[in-house]
């Protein structure tokens, strides 16, 4: 006799019906983020240039969204001065931050100063972008002066809204960087994402559901746990 509907328990009815909804929930959730991909989690800890005038790729942040080999984002972590006339401010984490097509811009400080954005900031063709190059945090030392309004000081973490071009120019897509700001004044990379369809706007911090491998996890534990139930409804009607 078969093993329909009929036969099996009420327990076993929720069951099955508990994996198909969360089959369901997974591959919805998919399917509506499809265009965002994310790093993963990152730590890359990038220390500032000791001397003015040097250069290290350990202090360079490099970021290619799309891995078409043109970087999209890119914050130098520099020391040097340079203001004209010098004014003996070290700018601690100068951070020149770079992207093809241009930086969400500090609303308070005006263009030319990257915003610290917190989670949840949407990222769209309405969003202020300003010129390609842009500071984290200047005049830091000794005297803090904009430095101490900047919104990337030491100890700032939050997003970085970028916009970049794609299709050899043709087209512009959306992302954002997360960044922190250590007590060093190291730059810590701590993730990025970007929306693959142009001009679709992309959430700060939001990352893709999980794959298509949970929702095979989530099925495989459904029919596990109902195997299991069966067996040991047949183990006491024997």
């Amino acid at each position: 006799m078969s093993d329909n509907h009929e036969n099996k328990t009420p327990f076993e009815r929720r069951l099955a019906g508990y994996a198909l909804a969360c089959g369901a929930a997974v591959l919805g959730a998919n399917q509506a983020d499809a265009g965002v991909h994310y790093s993963g989690p990152l730590n890359q800890s990038y220390g500032p240039i000791p001397v003015a005038g040097t250069s290290d790729p350990t202090n360079t942040v490099e970021v290619d969204f799309n891995g078409d080999s043109n970087l999209d984002f890119i914050a130098v972590n520099g020391f040097d001065d340079n203001e004209d006339p010098f004014d003996g401010d070290a700018d601690i984490v100068r951070g020149l931050v770079g992207a093809s097509a241009g930086i969400v811009f500090d609303n308070v400080l005006g263009d030319g100063f990257a915003a610290n954005l917190s989670a949840g900031t949407l990222i769209s063709g309405a969003s202020d972008f300003g010129k390609t190059t842009q500071k984290l945090s200047i005049d830091s030392v000794p005297t803090p002066s904009i430095g101490a309004a900047a919104p990337w000081n030491a100890g700032a973490s939050g997003y970085v809204g970028v916009s970049f071009f794609t299709n050899g120019g043709a087209d512009i897509n959306f992302g954002w960087v997360e960044l922190e700001i250590g007590s060093g004044y190291e730059v810590i990379l701590k993730g990025y994402a970007y929306e693959d369809v142009p001009l679709t706007a992309i959430v700060t911090g939001a990352i893709p559901e999980p794959s298509s491998l949970a929702l095979l996890a989530c099925g495989a534990a459904g029919v596990f746990a109902l195997n299991a139930a069966r067996k040991r409804r047949v183990a006491k009607s024997a």
